[in-house]
Formats: C-alpha cells, structure tokens, sequence
C-alpha cells in the first residue's frame, strides 16, 4: 500500500518524544494535542524508494492538496457477515 499518495495521519507533527522507558512497547503513540501541521506517511508515485516506507513521515499545512497526498479510509472493529 505505499507508494501510491502520501496518507493524511490524525497525528499533528512534532519532535518525536522516545518512552520514558525505553523497553515499553507502544502501539500507537500519540504526537501533541495541537499544532500547525499533520503528519503524511508512505510516500507517494514520485518519491524515492528510501522514502516508501510507513516510518518515514513528513509535515503539511492541513490546507495543502495536490496530486501526491491523500487518505485511506480505515474501519475499527470486524465486520460480521
């Protein structure tokens, strides 16, 4: 699933902030409460392979739009047939 446009994360960008314990595992770690920008992850059709990846992160204003970032919508819970 990467590669095809930067993902739209609910996360506001800031300085990545390690455990206080190092040995914890976090599932999902939180960015701040607030900010300027939200976080992208995956990498986009036009970005070099070192960036395809769900890791890599980069920053946008939330009223930036063109043709390289975008979202996925996600479900919680599982669907019963």
């Amino acid at each position: 699933m990467l590669g095809n446009v930067w993902d739209w994360c609910a996360d506001w960008y800031g300085n990545y902030e390690p455990p206080e314990n190092p040995d914890a595992v976090v599932d999902n770690p939180q960015g701040p409460k607030t900010g300027i920008q939200r976080v992208l992850r995956g990498g986009a059709w036009n970005s070099s392979p070192g960036l395809l990846r769900c890791a890599y992160r980069i920053s946008y204003l939330t009223t930036v739009r063109d043709l390289t970032s975008g979202f996925r919508c996600v479900r919680d819970g599982l669907v019963k047939l």
